[in-house]
């Protein structure tokens, strides 16, 4: 066993040291969870396991894999109505929390058992304690020979245990990586390199285990690699699992596009009365914001996070390669977490003091802490909110700008003045309260560039809206 061991950290040593595993959200999958195995046993406590039912009735396992996403199966959801979750559920009739799914995404090609997967997406977001929390998911597509050549998977679930009878208490079970062909022998139907074949003499699983989560530690953290799908109607030592390494692209998107969509039933909004860019922002105080401090090797400056995975700096000095750049979030004096960068945007029209705007997006999601969100931003430019926060007095439009400091700016950008002149400009926002839906919001206003002759130039964001939201929806 050491031996193998020493194998697979060297065949991912390299991948890793090109770019760090990027998961579907963070935190996720503690690593100091164990199991008890062996025919079935009592599971240890696993905060990503969901016991999914349809009204009073228990229908199958998932997994929490994002704050609002339930994976599980295809068979098990479709058709079903009122569907409710139930997390923290050790004992399935004891959960801590439940919520309604607002949203059923089953995979577009599902079709007996083949891509047997889907989404759940949940009525509020989740809130993480010791009890709950998500299951990795590794993005990278590296990990996908990893699987392959992994010897054993854990699969947990409520299904029927030996006696034939459902468990209350949630049960797990160590299965073998079995080749596909053993599978096809046993079941007749062809298995596919986006499904697994699992099995073994001690134990298996059963009816109510579907779509319950296969998962083994990864890079020290346990990480679903599979969806409990179908097998042999006794249980008996062969199944088959939808392959979650083979989905990845599926369900990213998908979140992504479900993410950004109005929950009609939480936020009682529809598409075009939400003037926000992300609709879980904002607060009325600059001080319940996180500070994004953006450091490369000669070069550091500040930013600000506009939604849960983009950041909103300048581009003047920004450097070109990603790899060079280290993204850290605080609040106050507390670290949230240190971030990788996956992608930069710089504005396409910039030039020296011109469109000096740019986005960052992270390697993974910032999860804030309770009651610290991103900063609101307009979903595009309105007009009356804008002519609202362009006129407030302390803004100095262009013209103002050029004929009373002799400083000349570009119609997307206005000037402030501070009461102090010894303020590092890089990365300095300013905001304006919005009064909207009977309530103050702070919303970002502009982005500094430069400064001089004591007055600071900001990028006007609202005139940049147009890039922002389409470089956001896009990516």
């Amino acid at each position: 066993m050491q031996s193998f061991q020493a194998l697979f950290c060297l065949l991912i040593l390299f991948p890793i040291y090109l770019e760090a595993n990027r998961y579907l959200e963070e935190p996720c999958g503690p690593s100091h969870l164990t199991y008890r195995i062996l025919n079935g046993s009592n599971a240890e406590q696993s905060g990503w396991m969901a016991a999914i039912y349809s009204s009073n009735s228990f229908l199958c396992g998932g997994s929490l894999i994002h704050k609002r996403f339930i994976l599980t199966a295809a068979h098990c959801v479709t058709g079903q109505q009122n569907l409710l979750v139930y997390l923290g559920a050790y004992n399935k009739s004891q959960h801590t929390a439940q919520y309604r799914v607002v949203h059923v995404e089953v995979h577009s090609s599902y079709g007996f058992y083949v891509n047997d997967i889907a989404l759940l997406k949940l009525s509020s977001s989740v809130a993480y304690k010791d009890s709950i929390y998500p299951i990795c998911i590794v993005l990278d597509k590296e990990i996908k020979y990893q699987v392959e050549n992994t010897r054993w998977f854990n699969a947990s679930g409520w299904g029927k245990k030996r006696d034939g009878q459902f468990s209350d208490i949630l049960q797990t079970v160590t299965l073998n990586n079995l080749l596909r062909a053993e599978c096809e022998k046993r079941l007749g139907v062809q298995i596919t390199s986006n499904r697994i074949c699992a099995g073994g003499s001690s134990g298996d699983t059963c009816s109510g285990d579907s779509g319950g989560p296969l998962t083994t530690e990864y890079n020290g953290r346990q990480t679903q690699i599979g969806i409990i799908s179908y097998g042999l109607d006794n249980c008996n030592g062969f199944g088959v699992y939808t392959c979650v390494t083979s989905y990845v692209d599926w369900i990213e998107d998908t979140i992504k596009r479900l993410d950004y969509e109005d929950d009609f039933n939480s936020q009682g909004l529809r598409n075009n009365e939400n003037i926000w860019l992300y609709r879980d922002c904002g607060n009325n105080d600059i001080t319940d914001y996180l500070d994004v401090f953006i450091v490369g090797i000669v070069y550091k400056t500040q930013g600000v996070l506009i939604t849960d995975r983009f950041v909103l700096t300048h581009v003047t000095d920004l450097p070109w390669l990603r790899m060079f750049i280290t993204v850290t979030v605080k609040h106050g004096f507390r670290v949230i977490g240190d971030y990788e960068v996956d992608s930069i945007f710089r504005h396409p029209d910039y030039s020296f003091h011109s469109n000096d705007i740019a986005l960052i997006k992270l390697s993974r999601r910032v999860n804030h802490p309770n009651g610290v969100k991103p900063i609101c931003l307009l979903a595009k430019e309105n007009q009356l909110v804008s002519r609202v926060m362009d006129s407030a007095p302390d803004i100095i439009g262009p013209f103002d700008c050029k004929l009373r400091h002799g400083i000349s700016i570009q119609p997307t950008q206005f000037c402030k003045k501070f009461e102090t002149d010894n303020i590092d400009s890089a990365g300095l926002f300013v905001g304006q309260n919005v009064h909207y839906l009977s309530r103050n919001w702070l919303a970002l206003h502009g982005i500094a560039s430069y400064s001089s002759n004591g007055l600071y130039v900001f990028e006007n964001v609202l005139k940049h809206m147009d890039w922002i939201t389409s470089t956001v929806n896009k990516n």
